[in-house]
């Protein structure tokens, strides 16, 4: 059984204010959209969550017109991403329906305290990453955490329910996400 992003939400990410993407297919999915439509912005900010060496800046908040730098400086970018467990093609259907979708064992190895399980025992990781400025070091910072559920839309901002363990930077570099913008 492989992953498959099945939500993200970004809130304040460079032109994204608040955008909410969910993902139905295991298979990929295609982006599409004009110019300036804000592609490369999410996938920036996917590659925010994943990329430990992702480098972040001003540039990386939501700039409101006539906002200054002291504005940008307070606000935070927040984006969550949803982890499912995806399930093949040929497992039949009928059979996985009345069953909790589960990950294989090397991702429960790996995700092990981690996951979260929903109303019908399916598992799934929730992850944040979130991008403030630190004052005293004088540059933006990505913190990631593992959320303990998947928050409702309307309290994504205010939502601090985290795993007290903050996960490794191995956790994020076994994950298979490869960042492709044309």
């Amino acid at each position: 059984m492989s992953l498959m992003l099945s939500a993200i939400r970004i809130r304040n990410f460079r032109s994204l204010v608040s955008a909410d993407f969910s993902c139905t297919s295991s298979s990929g999915s295609v982006l599409i959209g004009a110019n300036n439509a804000g592609k490369t912005a999410f996938l920036s900010a996917i590659r925010a969550v994943f990329d430990s060496r992702f480098p972040v800046s001003s540039e990386d908040i939501y700039r409101a017109s006539g906002d200054r730098l002291s504005d940008v400086e307070s606000r935070k970018a927040i984006i969550d991403v949803l982890i499912l467990p995806s399930v093949d093609s040929f497992v039949d259907s009928d059979r996985i329906s009345q069953m909790p979708v589960e990950f294989s064992v090397e991702w429960q190895t790996h995700f092990g305290r981690f996951i979260s399980l929903d109303d019908d025992s399916n598992q799934s990781v929730s992850i944040r990453a979130t991008i403030t400025f630190n004052r005293s070091k004088g540059e933006f910072e990505v913190e990631r955490r593992i959320l303990l559920g998947w928050p409702e839309n309307e309290n994504i901002e205010e939502y601090s329910d985290y795993y007290r363990d903050v996960p490794r930077e191995n956790f994020f570099e076994a994950l298979p996400v490869f960042y492709l913008d044309a």
